[in-house]
This record gives C-alpha cells, sequence and structure tokens, in this order.
C-alpha cells in the first residue's frame, strides 16, 4: 500500500486503531464521530499511524490530490505534530494553530470540538476555541474576537478559493483530457 493512499478501516477494526493526532484521553475513537484512515508508514520506521479523517482534514499539512482522489502528506503533518504540545491539554500531538499568524497557541482537533478542558498553562485560553469548519481555520479563545474581524475573513476566503480555484482548474483540465474540450476552458 502507498503511504498517501488512506484506507477506511472497517467499523470493528476501528476500535483497535488510535489516532495519531488526538490526546489519550480522546484515543480508540473517543467522542469525535470520524472514519479511521491508515495505516500511513515511514521509511526506516517500523510504527505506522492511524488518523480520524475530521483531524486529517484539520492538518494543514495533508491535501488533497484531486486527480487522484487521494489524500496525502500524513507522515509530514505527524512529524510536525510530535513537536507541538497543545495549549489545553498540555499532549504532545497538536496539529491545528490558532489562525492569528503571531499566536502560538496550538490544538489536536478535538480539543477544538467542543469545550475543552480547563487549560492547566494559560488561564486566559480557558474557554472554546472558534471555528470556520468550512475553511478549516480556528481561533484561540484569546483571539476569539478576530474571527469576526473583515481582514481575516478575507483571508480565510481567499485561502480557500485558492484551493478550490487549483481544485476546479484541475478537473478542468481532466475533462479536457478525457475528451470534454468543453468543460476545460475558462
Amino acid at each position: 500500500m502507498s503511504a498517501t493512499t488512506p484506507t477506511v478501516l472497517a467499523p470493528v477494526e476501528q476500535h483497535e486503531r488510535e489516532c495519531a493526532f488526538c490526546p489519550a484521553f480522546n484515543r480508540n475513537v473517543g467522542t469525535l464521530p470520524s472514519v479511521i484512515l491508515g495505516p500511513f508508514t515511514r521509511r526506516n520506521v517500523r510504527k505506522s499511524i492511524h488518523v480520524h479523517l475530521t483531524c486529517a482534514m484539520w492538518a494543514p499539512e495533508i491535501f488533497h490530490d484531486p486527480e487522484t482522489n487521494e489524500m496525502g502528506n500524513f507522515i509530514s503533518a505527524y512529524s510536525r505534530s510530535r513537536g507541538l504540545k497543545c495549549t489545553v491539554c498540555l499532549t504532545i500531538g497538536a496539529t491545528v494553530g490558532c489562525y492569528v499568524p503571531t499566536c502560538q497557541n496550538v490544538y489536536p482537533f478535538c480539543c477544538l470540538y467542543g469545550t475543552p478542558p480547563p487549560s492547566l498553562s494559560l488561564l486566559d485560553n480557558n474557554g472554546q476555541c472558534t471555528r470556520h469548519d468550512a475553511y478549516y481555520a480556528a481561533f484561540c479563545p484569546a483571539h476569539a474576537e478576530s474571527a469576526k474581524d473583515d481582514v481575516y475573513m478575507q483571508r480565510i476566503k481567499a485561502d480557500a478559493g485558492l484551493s478550490s480555484f487549483w481544485r476546479d482548474r484541475a478537473d478542468a483540465i481532466a475533462a479536457a483530457l478525457e475528451g470534454n474540450p468543453g468543460l476545460g476552458t475558462d
């Protein structure tokens, strides 16, 4: 199996796998209703990782390739997460950062989902993160007001639009190459 080809496990097997992006208190599917993808392996490393689809969608390194309909870059996201400690639960494995560029608050997806447990490190960071689910963008409690700011919303939409542009463009090129040039025009 390719390192970039996710496999959706049968429901019985999901409970035998742990999401590498979730903290221990949410492992083995926990409270996150999402299928488990994997296994993904890195060369020269015996450990295979599995991730929730939802956790994968929020990790900025992971991308969807419209040409192959596969998601990729799981190992890069995993490697990066091993160096990031969640601002709330203090466990290693955070993948989602606050959208404010100067903010260093990071979380696993499940600490964005609902109200996370009280922060042990930053009392100002207690409370719910503000999420823009359609754009996979989050703001920590300290920057929650920025989530309503027009400048940030324009930037979030521009980032999402750029992703959509490239996805739509790839679809149009594929249609043209398959003999339907009308779909490949701008």
